[in-house]
């Protein structure tokens, strides 16, 4: 392989690392697979990531790094120029939190809205989980609009964005699917539209919408 590959599959946690890929304009080979076709199940890709789960980013062979957190972070590491990481060790520790936070809050409450036969053996029951989903997915955009009113999310500078930002941004595209009312989160609406218009991300966004 000549460069690393960002192994994803279109609006999916691999966002936020095609996301990241794109900000600090690192030279990745991005590979887009399809989860509903079983893609992340073949033999070719459980050789890399025997997890199943995208993103995987592969650096070399033999050497693969998982879990969006871990992935961001060495992107971040290996692009310092990018703005994506702060320049001190608080400041890349917030990131990481919230980083950790918004990972937690994709599985634990967007998953259960978008698939909740995943956390129910009984299919009378998804709705119930649906419903619960929603409740939660409310109280993290509470948390998340309220942190950004009073200035807790580390900020980019001189232009830049930090991983913490492109979290947000990934927070609110999860309402959007969900069909969520964000007219309470003014904050988050306001930064999904600068984010939106960072000419790198969008051009990211719009590589996944013409995958389909």
């Amino acid at each position: 392989m000549n460069k690393p590959i960002l192994w994803s599959s279109t609006f999916t946690a691999g966002t936020l690392a095609h996301l990241a890929v794109a900000e600090a304009e690192a030279d990745y080979d991005i590979r887009f697979m399809s989860l509903k076709k079983g893609d992340h199940k073949q033999p070719e890709f459980l050789a890399i990531n025997p997890k199943a789960q995208v993103p995987a980013l592969q650096i070399a062979p033999g050497q693969v790094i998982t879990e969006t957190p871990a992935i961001l972070t060495y992107i971040a590491r290996t692009h310092p120029r990018s703005g994506l990481p702060p320049g001190d060790a608080y400041g890349e520790a917030r990131v990481l939190e919230w980083l950790v936070w918004g990972s937690l809050q994709f599985t634990a409450v967007f998953q259960t809205v978008s698939a909740p036969s995943r956390f129910t053996n009984d299919p009378a029951g998804e709705e119930a989980v649906r419903a619960r989903g929603r409740e939660r997915a409310a109280d993290a955009f509470d948390g998340a609009n309220a942190a950004l009113l009073r200035g807790d999310v580390p900020l980019g500078t001189a232009g830049g964005v930090t991983l913490a930002e492109l979290q947000f941004f990934f927070l609110v595209m999860g309402a959007g699917f969900m069909k969520f009312d964000l007219t309470p989160y003014p904050a988050l609406v306001a930064h999904r539209a600068r984010i939106a218009e960072r000419p790198r991300a969008a051009a990211a966004l719009a590589r996944e919408r013409a995958q389909g």
